[in-house]
This record gives C-alpha cells, structure tokens and sequence, in this order.
C-alpha cells in the first residue's frame, strides 16, 4: 500500500517507523509544507504494517526491504527520507544506488548500531525472537488508544493512527503483524548503519539527520552517537531537536515539513 501527497515532479520517498499503530500514514501529519514546496511524498506501508501483507521472517533483513523499496521507488533520481528503521532501511537503500538519491534525510535513525547499543539482544536468534511473538495491542476504543499512545483522542493524527487498527468484537485491535514487527526489530538489531556511512561520505550525497532530544537517556545517547556520524559523513547536517521524542514526526508535524522544504529548497533549482 502507498500513501501519496503533492503531484510535483520532485519526488520523496518516506519510509516509516516501528509500532503497533504505524504505517506510512504517520508521515500525514508532516508533508503539507513539503507539497506546498512541490515536492511528492509517497510512503509505503512496510510488510506486516496496515494494508500491506507481511513476508517471511527471513525478508525483513535490511538489505532486502531497501531492494523492496528500491523496485517500489522505480529508477528515477528521489530523495529519501526514513524513521527509525526506516532510516536503517533508507540509509542501505544509499548504499544499494547511491547515484540515484537526491537527498537523504535520516529522522532519528542511521546514526548509531542499536546491537552496539543492546549487545545481549544479538545472542538470540530469529527464531527466538520469533517465539517471543506478542499478542497485537488491543484497546477498547479510540479513547483507551489515544491514552495509550500519550496524546489527546480529538488529536487529528488520531485519525492517521486508526489507519492501522481494526474493529474486532467491539475492540480496536492493531493490524500489525506480530511476526513482521518483531522480525523487523530483530533486523535493525543486527544490521549495522555504521557500515554504510563510508559511503555515504564517499558520495558526498546531501544529508540531513534530525534527532530527538528527550528524554534525557536519548539526548545522551544522540548527542554521542550523533557526534560518531558527523566525524564519518563530514558533510552530513546533524540537529538535535529540542523536546523531540523519537516519535520525532508526530511530535514536529508540520514544523518538520517546513524545515526539510528549506533545506531541501536548493534541490529545486538543481
């Protein structure tokens, strides 16, 4: 399934985040200004997220969902952006065909090696991970969801949350599949960004990362792993957002937008 914003003939593709409530109609919430700016935003939602069929465990590996969005991208030049695992995936994407990226806009992700970060994590195996499979989140209503997931139920993005939920014996239930989310998990746990910034920097392709501030454990965490990122790809932007969550998107919506429309601004008369 892809979501699609803006009939512009610069193109961006955006590949989203982990959850239970998450698709590729998280980014709604942010792409106004970018539209505006002429800019085409598709999203795809990942295997096993909302309206898109999950694929075995064994697919989920980075490089092969960045060879996934690459054949939904087609071969035209783009720009791409990427949360959290979309980031990871966008960043192997670069890897893959560099010449065919524009931009790269990393939200909170690509920048450090999450295994390095949790090195017990990389002692199980897929199948492990597999077996620990939860149950899909399951809430009584809009009400209990928004309550859940820290904000207001009349928010407007409520309604880009419930995209990835269904109505199941009078409850709200996720439609993510457990299989896909932990695969996923177990992915970007092995998958090491780290190994793709030496081309990055080779490429000098323009790059922009965007990361959270809060809480105080993930400033930590940023401002160090973000400093390893900006000595690797020295031509890279790193900001670190004040009172950002790693839900960086929904936190910054339009803010975001219009901050990546100017800095992609140069772009436009390229």
């Amino acid at each position: 399934m892809l979501r699609e914003w803006g009939d512009g003939d610069r193109r961006i593709l955006a590949v989203h985040a982990l959850g239970a409530v998450s698709s590729g109609a998280l980014f709604n919430c942010a792409v106004g200004p970018l539209v505006e700016a002429g800019w085409q935003v598709t999203a795809p939602d990942l295997p096993g997220f909302a309206d898109s069929p999950a694929v075995a465990p064994e697919e989920y590996d980075i490089t092969r969902m960045a060879e996934l969005m690459w054949r939904v991208a087609g071969d035209e030049p783009l720009v791409l952006l990427g949360h959290s695992v979309g980031g990871a995936i966008a960043l192997r994407m670069h890897e893959l065909r560099p010449d065919a990226v524009r931009a790269l806009v990393l939200l909170d992700s690509g920048h450090l090696d999450y295994g390095a970060l949790h090195p017990e994590l990389l002692d199980k195996s897929l199948d492990e991970w597999l077996a620990d499979t939860p149950e899909p989140l399951s809430v009584a209503d809009g009400s209990e969801l928004a309550e859940a997931l820290g904000i207001d139920v009349d928010d407007p993005v409520m309604d880009d949350l419930l995209v990835a939920v269904d109505e199941v014996g009078g409850r709200l239930v996720s439609r993510t599949v457990g299989l896909a989310s932990v695969a996923a998990r177990y992915a970007l746990v092995v998958a090491r960004c780290s190994d793709d910034w030496p081309g990055l920097a080779a490429a000098g392709t323009p790059t922009l990362l965007v990361l959270a501030t809060e809480p105080p454990a993930t400033r930590d965490q940023n401002e160090e792993w973000g400093a390893r990122f900006g000595a690797a790809v020295p031509h890279a932007e790193v900001r670190l957002v004040e009172g950002a969550t790693h839900s960086i998107a929904t936190d910054l919506r339009e803010g975001l937008g219009r901050d990546l429309a100017d800095w992609l601004e140069p772009l436009t008369r390229a």
